[in-house]
């Protein structure tokens, strides 16, 4: 069984997968279950890296996924800080809704980006 974040992670990917120019890469922090050894390997991902990183229309996005109830760690903040401040999109998803709006402020900065070009 899902957990509840496990459920919005599935539903974002689902409405990710048809957007156009849109190319995500789930991330998992945790590690890879090996069958062969029936335990999880370790991941070289640092912590806090957002649950889906994008390529949107040319943008860097981070997405971080959280439930309803669900709260950043610092290093989840840390790590979305750094995007930001490198000329990416950071943003934390708990709903399409919020999907959407971190889209948006991709698409406004593509905007802004054309209409600065003369």
């Amino acid at each position: 069984m899902s957990t509840p974040e496990g459920l919005v992670k599935r539903a974002i990917m689902g409405y990710l997968s048809v957007i156009a120019n849109c190319e995500v890469f789930p991330i998992s922090t945790i590690g890879v279950y090996d069958a062969s050894q029936n335990r999880y390997r370790k991941s070289t991902m640092r912590a806090g890296t957002p649950d889906l990183l994008l390529c949107y229309k040319g943008i860097f996005i981070g997405i971080e996924v959280k439930s309803k109830t669900g709260r950043l760690s610092d290093s989840q903040i840390e790590i979305g800080l750094c995007i930001e401040s490198s000329g990416g999109i950071w943003g934390v998803a708990k709903s399409l809704d919020d999907v959407r709006a971190i889209l948006n402020r991709a698409d406004l900065r593509l905007t802004h980006t054309l209409t600065d070009v003369k």
